[in-house]
């Protein structure tokens, strides 16, 4: 999978998705999706050439536990290929209501250099 086919899936199981931690902290409608790098690293491809894996945090804001848009975004991951692990928690920005916040960690590959 590569970022923009991750964006694609993101933005056909949601109204709102925004890249950057930042997102999430934003008033806004619920339930959203954002999605950040956290990690490089450099794979050999075939041959002597690299390409560079990079794990992307994927994280749900909803109102409710087990919101239907987190299902439908596990759903999409699977048939992706993808199962991550999705891990949850509540959470309150200041001044915010409390949300479930799911997240997780998602690999692609870019081509960086």
């Amino acid at each position: 999978m590569t970022k923009s086919e991750l964006s694609e899936l993101l933005h056909s199981v949601y109204d709102h998705v925004g890249e950057g931690e930042q997102f999430l902290e934003s008033a806004g409608n619920y339930p959203k999706v954002a999605y950040w790098e956290t990690v490089w690293d450099d794979s050999v491809a075939s041959g002597e050439d690299y390409e560079t894996v990079v794990t992307y945090q994927v994280s749900h804001a909803a109102l409710r536990p087990r919101d239907p848009a987190l299902v439908a975004l596990k759903r999409a991951l699977n048939e992706a290929g993808l199962h991550p692990t999705i891990y949850h928690e509540r959470a309150q920005e200041d001044g915010g209501p409390a949300y479930f916040h799911s997240y997780m960690a998602v690999d692609v590959l870019e081509d960086l250099t």
